[in-house]
């Protein structure tokens, strides 16, 4: 049986962001995701001013940035794609790049999850305090007098026990 002092489930943004915390300070985590491959899809196409700043921190600013296009966070309403010219835009709470400038050395940024992704896996790869399990799903966890440990089937379908 594996220790770690960390186990996150699912390595989507978050999961991987925290990931990368954890091993920046050497704590020892695993990341369990049922996923093989990121997703296909964008999902989410907003990263913040504060996300962008800890990326800068991890000096994966100008990756992160390299996948997405520069631009103003806006919604944008029109009834059809074809008058989306006439349409409207409504401000959705993020600052503009001139008004992040004011008091950050980057700002928010439309990058598609996918790509975000992306970097943050092969970031967390070289990070030695933690482990990505790829194709891994936590079945079950059982919290004892010795502490929690957790069962994890891997893509093969074979079960292993960690603490």
């Amino acid at each position: 049986m594996e220790h770690f002092d960390v186990l996150i489930v699912g390595g989507g943004p978050a999961g991987l962001a925290a990931a990368a915390t954890l091993g920046h300070y050497g704590i020892a985590a695993l990341v369990a995701e049922r996923r093989a491959t990121p997703s296909p899809l964008p999902r989410a196409t907003v990263i913040s001013t504060r996300s962008m700043e800890i990326l800068r921190s991890w000096r994966l600013e100008e990756e992160v940035r390299a996948g997405g296009v520069d631009g103003d966070v806006q919604l944008w309403e029109c009834e059809t794609l074809v008058s989306a010219a006439g349409g409207r835009a409504y401000e959705v709470g993020y600052p503009s790049r001139a008004q992040a400038a004011v008091i950050s050395p980057t700002a928010p940024r439309i990058v598609p999850q996918d790509w975000l992704e992306t970097v943050l896996r092969h970031h967390v790869e070289t990070l030695p305090s933690v482990r990505l399990e790829l194709g891994t799903e936590a079945l079950a966890l059982d919290n004892g007098p010795d502490g929690v440990s957790v069962r994890l089937r891997d893509q093969t379908g074979a079960t292993a026990r960690s603490s």
